[in-house]
């Protein structure tokens, strides 16, 4: 809103010599403009000696007080809800970017819960594997620093790292709680890792130890070379 104020004073006399100044004409002028919803509205006031008139202006054209008034505050409405619209729509903008970065944050760190897993998974196979194989499987040394019995450790064949295979390929893993099991299952079978690898050192020394066969020494040898 833009608002104009003008004072004209008119006059003049010559006396004597002397240039004295005399008000013929008092003028105030004083001008309102508003632009609104695409629309001018313009108010002016006059006062000449004294004497006040105003007038309303939409783009240029006169109207009357009502009008103009009425004419005023629909735009002044109108522009207030444009306004509005606007601004639900950055609201709506500012939340689906919001939405978007949190949907990003839930697949990177569920992305990178079930890498940890798939790794841990392929390097317990691995060591479970060295473990089970056929030339030192009956020289198992069991033992509660490494793995107890047999039977701990046809359970972590038959029962955990199969669940966590299962895991890995459960359509479920786009809920919230995916990252937290994916982790859960990682930190439970990352132990077994070097107690397999334990396992693994001591059942083939206690093989070198107790056997007394040329060809089984020999095929001791490759495992350890």
């Amino acid at each position: 809103m833009r608002k104009k104020w003008l004072m004209v004073l008119v006059g003049g006399a010559v006396a004597g010599g002397c240039c004295q100044a005399q008000i013929r004409q008092d003028i105030w002028i004083h001008v309102t403009e508003q632009a609104v919803d695409g629309a001018t509205f313009v108010h002016r006031v006059d006062l000449n000696n004294g004497v006040r008139s105003e007038r309303w202006m939409i783009n240029g054209s006169q109207v009357p007080e009502d009008a103009f008034e009425h004419e005023l505050a629909e735009a002044q409405q109108r522009a207030w809800l444009a306004e509005r619209v606007q601004q639900r729509a950055r609201e709506r903008e500012q939340e689906e970017v919001r939405r978007q970065e949190s949907i990003f944050y839930f697949q990177a760190q569920r992305a990178l819960a079930r890498k940890q897993l798939v790794l841990v998974i392929c390097d317990v196979e691995s060591a479970l594997e060295r473990v089970r194989d056929e030339r030192i499987a009956r020289y198992h040394a069991f033992s509660p620093e490494t793995i107890a019995e047999q039977e701990e450790l046809d359970e972590l064949r038959t029962q955990l790292l199969a669940d966590a295979r299962l895991l890995l390929n459960d359509d479920d893993d786009e809920e919230p709680t995916a990252c937290e099991v994916f982790r859960e299952t990682a930190e439970q079978l990352e132990p077994y890792i070097e107690r397999l690898h334990g396992l693994y050192r001591a059942t083939v020394k206690r093989a070198i130890d107790v056997c007394d066969d040329t060809r089984m020494l020999k095929e001791l040898l490759t495992l350890v070379s």
